[in-house]
């Protein structure tokens, strides 16, 4: 998914949905939801080479940490 895309959808969410503006935001521990954990960082911009952070690399991800 990309960034836009991404913001698409929370702008559709937030826009048939203005109560959850309000709301914590949580994120998945695994992909099949077995745990959840509030997100407290905000999103940055950074480098991913195999699956790790490259701070050397040329930016081509947006972060959720």
């Amino acid at each position: 998914m990309t960034f836009k895309e991404y913001l698409k959808q929370l702008n559709e969410l937030a826009k048939d949905n203005p109560e959850a503006l309000g709301l914590k935001v949580y994120t998945a521990t695994d992909d099949e939801g077995n745990d959840f954990k509030p997100v407290y960082y905000s999103p940055a911009l950074n480098c991913l080479t195999a699956g790790e952070i490259n701070p050397a690399g040329t930016i081509n991800a947006v972060v959720l940490n």
